[in-house]
């Protein structure tokens, strides 16, 4: 049920999916010279700078777990994005789970919870909410996962 495409060094939840990605994408060429001389240099033929996934300050809970011990549970997540593009937190729940979503902003620091009160509908169900930017030409994106239980 948990997606992953992270390892675990980068710090990253373990229910989180989303590119990681760094530095430039470049095509590179070769220019050489025959007749025994070999290659002079290697340059890139273009670079374009890739836009970095959200990162992740705070997730709560922090396990891929959702267990009911309330009759509200409350997801939060602190996010950033390392190029200072806008987020976005986009919450699609499934059928029958509502919540009171907040998503606040101060200083580039993105703050999104969501209030889901209990119901048995809830139990088994997966939440996901995918953390978004902004960037007009190439979406940087992070989606966290918990699966609910209700004991």
């Amino acid at each position: 049920m948990t997606r992953m495409s992270r390892s675990a060094s980068d710090g990253a939840p373990s229910h989180c999916s989303g590119p990681v990605r760094t530095g430039l994408v470049a095509l590179w060429s070769l220019s050489c010279i025959f007749g025994g001389q070999g290659c002079l240099y290697v340059e890139p033929a273009w670079q374009e700078p890739i836009n970095l996934p959200p990162d992740l300050i705070r997730v709560n809970p922090p396990e891929p777990t959702l267990t009911f011990e309330r009759e509200v549970e409350r997801i939060s997540v602190i996010a950033a994005d390392p190029e200072g593009d806008a987020l976005t937190f986009l919450w699609q729940p499934p059928p029958f789970v509502v919540g009171t979503e907040t998503e606040t902003s101060v200083d580039g620091i993105y703050t999104w919870s969501v209030d889901i009160p209990y119901t048995p509908e809830v139990d088994g169900q997966v939440l996901a909410v995918t953390i978004v930017d902004q960037d007009p030409l190439q979406r940087g994106e992070v989606t966290l996962e918990w699966q609910v239980v209700v004991p």
